[in-house]
């Protein structure tokens, strides 16, 4: 048996397995990449996004600021759901293997402001959770802006030709819009109640990744019918 012929053999296939474990974790790493990438193209932040639910004033707390669990536990999912983009921590161990570490910065959970708001935050992108009744920043940038649906008389809105017609569709409960401003990106979720609230808001976690490649730059409002605990999407506006 030529000994050296064994070893050289061995040695070659340990070679080959680490050079195709290491391109399979590689690729994986860029696909990973690019997840974060396109998160960060659609959220429209390069370092955070803050995420904002509607709150009630009680005075016996030391903030006076109260959030439903219901609410928050919308907010919870979206954060959840980029958090976990950067969670992979195989492929993060790989990104650090070749000096990279593409994480994203977890985003924050916090409590509308309860005074009326007159200026816009000072963050990048901002998911606002809760209609415009509860949530005074939702209400601010409503107003302040033009965005592609809002809420307004206890009605659903849609913006045409920079005039707002009803939407006049009874299965219409809840709305998703993005908004593109100049130095910000604006997200509305918000339904009739905490529950069509959550579901929409349940929606955008789910759904980024399509409705980032479909309105890709764009700003988009969606009218949603929530039934049995699920939004689905009856119409989109341009």
């Amino acid at each position: 048996m030529n000994w050296s012929q064994v070893i050289c053999n061995i040695l070659i296939n340990l070679c080959s397995s680490f050079l195709f474990v290491g391109f399979i974790g590689i690729l994986l790493w860029l696909i990973y990449c690019q997840e974060l990438s396109d998160a960060r193209r659609f959220f429209g932040f390069k370092r955070q996004t803050q995420v904002y639910i509607s709150a009630h004033e009680d005075k016996d707390t030391v903030s006076r600021a109260v959030v439903t669990a219901v609410e928050y536990e919308a907010a919870v999912e979206l954060k959840n759901t980029l958090r976990d983009l950067s969670g992979r921590e195989f492929i993060r161990r790989i990104a650090g293997l070749i000096g990279q570490d593409p994480k994203l910065p977890e985003p924050e959970i916090e409590p509308s402001p309860l005074d009326s708001v007159n200026v816009p935050v000072q963050f990048e992108s901002i998911i606002l959770i809760g209609g415009p009744l509860r949530n005074q920043l939702t209400k601010f940038y409503a107003t302040q802006q033009t965005p592609l649906l809002k809420f307004d008389e206890g009605k659903y809105l849609k913006r045409v030709e920079g005039q707002y017609q009803e939407i006049g569709d009874s299965k219409i409960n809840a709305i998703l819009v993005k908004m593109i401003l100049e130095s910000q990106v604006v997200f509305f979720v918000f339904g009739d109640g905490e529950e069509h609230t959550k579901c929409a808001a349940k929606y955008l976690a789910e759904n980024w990744r399509e409705l980032g490649n479909r309105f890709t730059g764009q700003a988009f409002g969606i009218c949603l019918s929530v039934t049995n605990g699920k939004a689905k999407k009856e119409k989109i506006v341009l």
